[in-house]
């Protein structure tokens, strides 16, 4: 016997970062992404700061799976 199917996901937008190439903000390029900006606190002033730690990306989710398989009965039944 041979089994094919074919199934898809369409879902909704999808917001993530690259934890993979994290950079200092002086060092990241505006690609397309939003900054994503993180509030630090400086212990010994107590002064409140921000600074962009990645970017943030989004896509639509979108998956399209296509599986073939082979089913082969040895012996009898």
């Amino acid at each position: 016997m041979i089994d094919i199917s074919i199934n898809t996901i369409r879902g909704g937008k999808l917001d993530y970062i690259n934890t993979k190439h994290l950079k200092d903000e002086q060092d990241m390029p505006q690609t397309g992404g939003k900054p994503l900006m993180v509030k630090f606190i400086n212990v010994s002033t107590q002064d409140i700061h921000e600074h962009m730690v990645a970017q943030v990306y989004s896509s639509a989710l979108r998956i399209l799976e296509i599986r073939g398989g082979l089913i082969l009965r040895i012996g009898e039944l």
